[in-house]
C-alpha cells in the first residue's frame, strides 16, 4: 500500500485503529462525558472513572477474550442498551475488537444498522488519528511520525481489527518505511 492509498483510505476511513485513535476518541469520550454529568448535576467531589478510562478498560480486558464469546458479551450489552429504552444502539465506548464483532458479524448476532454503527465508530477513530497527526501541518516529520503511530497502531490491534480495517502485512511494512522517512519529497515515499 503506497503512501497515497494510506492517505485515500484513510480519509474514507477505512484503515486502522489503535491506541492513537482509542486516545482522540478516549478525549472527544471524556468531553462529552463531562458534559453530560454537569447537565446531570452531578457532583465534581464525587469518584468517577471518565469515558476515556473505561475505554481503555474495555480495551484490554477485550484483548484476551475468544472471539465468539466476546461477541455473544457485545450483544448482551447492546439487548441491555434496548431493554433500558435506547433506540440505537451506542456503540462509542466498545472496545475495538468488540466493534469488529459487531461489523464481521460472524454469528449472525447483530443488525444491519448495529454493524452501520460500529463501521462508523471505526472510522471517526480511524479519522481522530488521522487528523491528530496532520493537526501540525503537512510536512515530512509530520509523515514520518504518523507512519510510526500507524506501525504502533497496526501492532496494537487484534487480527480481528485488522481484517475490519483491511490492514495487511504490506500495510505495517509501508506503515515502518513512511516512519523511517528522512526524504524532502514525498513522491519518492509513493509506490
Amino acid at each position: 500500500m503506497s503512501l497515497l492509498s494510506i492517505m485515500s483510505t484513510l480519509t474514507n476511513g477505512s484503515t486502522s485503529t489503535g491506541s492513537s485513535a482509542i486516545t482522540a476518541t478516549q478525549a472527544r469520550l471524556a468531553i462529552a462525558q463531562a458534559a453530560k454529568e454537569k447537565a446531570a448535576g452531578n457532583s465534581a467531589d464525587s469518584a468517577t472513572i471518565s469515558a476515556s478510562g473505561l475505554l481503555a478498560q474495555a480495551n484490554q480486558a477485550d484483548r484476551a477474550k475468544e472471539f465468539g464469546a466476546l461477541a455473544q458479551e457485545t450483544r448482551a450489552a447492546l439487548d441491555k442498551q434496548y431493554a433500558s429504552g435506547k433506540k440505537d444502539a451506542e456503540v462509542n465506548a466498545l472496545s475495538g475488537r468488540a466493534l469488529a464483532s459487531i461489523v464481521l458479524n460472524e454469528g449472525g448476532k447483530f443488525s444491519h444498522e448495529e454493524q452501520a454503527a460500529a463501521r462508523s465508530e471505526m472510522k471517526a477513530r480511524e479519522r481522530d488519528v488521522l487528523t491528530s497527526a496532520l493537526s501540525s501541518g503537512m510536512s515530512v516529520a509530520t509523515l514520518a511520525s504518523y507512519g510510526k503511530t500507524l506501525a504502533e497502531n497496526y501492532d496494537a490491534k487484534s487480527p480481528e481489527e485488522r481484517r475490519v480495517l483491511g490492514y495487511t502485512p504490506q500495510t505495517r511494512l509501508n506503515a515502518a518505511r513512511m516512519a523511517s522517512t528522512s526524504s524532502t519529497s514525498l513522491f519518492d515515499q509513493l509506490d
